[in-house]
């Protein structure tokens, strides 16, 4: 069998997401712990082999969490604040 965390492609099909993501956190690969935490709820138990099917919609998921779009609104409004500041600045 093929190490997946090493870009190789498994011959056995039959492995789990947690067999994977445990393989490459073992390896020395870095996930962001909010993003790890995500992809655990969002693949749990899946095999690998319905790993594909789930990927596009992943995004979308993640993006509709409760606490991204806060981060997103957050951010948003810390961006529009600090122009509406610079712009003030700069009229002075």
């Amino acid at each position: 069998m093929t190490c997946p965390s090493k870009g190789g492609i498994p011959k056995d099909a039959h492995l789990r997401y947690e067999e994977i993501r445990d393989d490459y956190l073992k390896s020395g690969g870095k996930v962001q712990e909010s993003a790890l935490g995500d992809l655990d709820v969002y693949f749990k138990n899946i095999r690998i082999g319905a790993i594909g099917e789930k990927l596009n919609a992943l995004r979308e998921w993640r993006e509709g969490l409760e606490r991204v779009v806060e981060y997103k609104q957050e951010t948003l409004t810390k961006e529009i604040a600090f122009r509406k500041m610079k712009a003030m600045k700069d009229r002075k």
